[in-house]
């Protein structure tokens, strides 16, 4: 199928079959929809096709399972307000656009997504967003936009490089910065 969008919003889906063989997909929207599980894997003539996926909208479901390490190309990605306990990704994708919101994440390692510019990431129940290589998110000089609001973060590191200081017009990339409600948190 040479069906490059395909957007079924609210529909009450349930799982995805057929969905694997929409092979020029690359904008999914399954925003509202009943799915638990997110595996999607591209094949023609049974045989494995590489995904062109760059945007997709799984907001609003009930997913406790999202598995795109099958989509190195993803862009974008929605996921907010399902169960999720953690995302699974393409270890070469590189997200510019991140919600999952409202979710069940603990932990996710923002460091190695150095090309966001939009993150949402609040009510999760994260105590960590860094990784044991990096104890800070200097890498993210790509960051406009960070909620970690109103999760169990202790810290986040230093923000010194990537903070944009509006009074000098100079600085990194992040305008928006948003922290309240991680109980525990310190400066760093």
């Amino acid at each position: 199928q040479q069906i490059a969008q395909v957007s079924c919003p609210g529909r009450g889906i349930s799982d995805l079959t057929g969905l694997e063989t929409f092979v020029a997909l690359s904008k999914l929207d399954l925003s509202g929809n009943k799915l638990t599980i997110f595996t999607l894997s591209f094949s023609s003539g049974g045989q494995p096709v590489p995904s062109n996926l760059q945007t997709l909208d799984l907001s609003n479901n009930q997913i406790t399972t999202l598995d795109l390490t099958g989509h190195a190309k993803l862009l974008s990605l929605g996921a907010s307000n399902n169960q999720l306990a953690s995302i699974s990704l393409n270890a070469n994708a590189y997200l510019v656009v991140l919600d999952a919101s409202h979710n069940k994440l603990t932990s996710f390692n923002l460091p190695i997504q150095s090309t966001l510019t939009y993150v949402d990431l609040s009510y999760n129940q994260l105590t960590s967003v860094l990784n044991q290589f990096s104890t800070e998110l200097s890498a993210l000089t790509s960051h406009a936009y960070l909620d970690l609001s109103h999760n169990v973060l202790p810290t986040i590191g230093s923000i010194t490089t990537l903070a944009w200081n509006q009074k000098k017009g100079t600085g990194g990339s992040l305008r928006s910065l948003f922290l309240a409600c991680n109980a525990s948190f310190r400066c760093g």
